[in-house]
This record gives C-alpha cells, structure tokens and sequence, in this order.
C-alpha cells in the first residue's frame, strides 16, 4: 500500500492563505465576468437575427452613428 506524504512547509499556511483572500472582490470579479460574457452572448445574437446592413432597423443604425461620434471623440 502507498503511503502519501504530506510535506509541511512553515510559510505556506493554509489559515492564513485564506484571511488574506478578499472574497468580495473575488466573487464581485467573478459576477462581472459572467454578466459580460451573457451580454456579448445575447448582443450577438440580437445582431445575427437583425443583421448590420444598414436600414433594417433605423434605430440600431442611429445608435452605431453616435457611438462611433462619441468614441471618436478625443
């Protein structure tokens, strides 16, 4: 039978490992992360459905005019 050594080392304890870790910021990071990859996830495929041809929907197009003003801006 195999026996499993565990090897103690004095600078890595796992208590205090886990008093430095931040949870909120953690799972805070995590949800925003999640919440984006949805987003691009349903942005692309509202645009599937509707296309980026110009005059299907005035309003997206209208949209796509002022972000690309408003980014351009310095």
């Amino acid at each position: 039978m195999d026996t499993i050594q565990v090897i103690v080392l004095p600078f890595l304890r796992l208590d205090v490992i886990f008093e430095v870790i931040m949870w909120g910021e953690l799972v805070s990071g995590a949800l925003s992360g999640i919440s984006a990859m949805l987003c691009i996830h349903f942005f692309l495929g509202m645009i599937s459905r509707m296309g980026l041809m110009p005059g299907y929907s005035s309003a997206f197009d209208l949209q796509r005019q002022v972000a690309g003003v408003v980014l351009s801006m310095p």
